[in-house]
């Protein structure tokens, strides 16, 4: 919308549309400023078990930046408990020998949020048949939201 003013000799159209348009997208812009939201904290925990002639020769785990760290020989009922933080991650893998044939072994990953209920993965790997061998048990990344 605009007007024709006479300013002296001259005819010029002044727009009122204008401010009015620029204000009402400064209003606009200032409602869809989102908050953000600040980033969840985690306990995460890690574990192997397994019968008694299941032998661990390594386990990795993720640290909840994405960088592996490894363990060698770890025991059964070993565990390792690290914090992380939305956008972090989770993984785990783990690898031995089953000595008898008739072994188990259980690879498990946990991931508790500062506020709500853990929620967990796990693997386990059997032996069977008196036959010995070897297991590689695996828990996939996954990102913490």
């Amino acid at each position: 919308m605009s007007f024709l003013l006479k300013d002296g000799p001259h005819m010029r159209a002044i727009s009122f549309c204008g401010p009015a348009i620029l204000a009402l997208a400064a209003a606009s812009f200032g409602c869809s400023n989102k908050t953000t939201t600040p980033p969840v904290d985690y306990l995460v925990r890690y574990e192997v078990t397994g019968s008694a002639g299941a032998h661990f020769d390594s386990t990795t785990y993720d640290d909840g930046q994405g960088t592996l760290v490894k363990v060698t020989t770890p025991s059964s009922g070993w565990f390792v408990s690290l914090n992380a933080t939305s956008g972090g991650s989770v993984e785990a893998h783990a690898w031995g020998t089953d000595s008898a044939g008739a072994q188990w072994a259980k690879l498990k990953g946990t991931w508790t949020p500062s506020a709500g209920s853990t929620v967990s993965d796990s693997t386990v790997a059997a032996g069977s048949g008196g036959i010995s061998g070897t297991f590689a048990l695996s828990v996939n990344k996954r990102r913490l939201p």
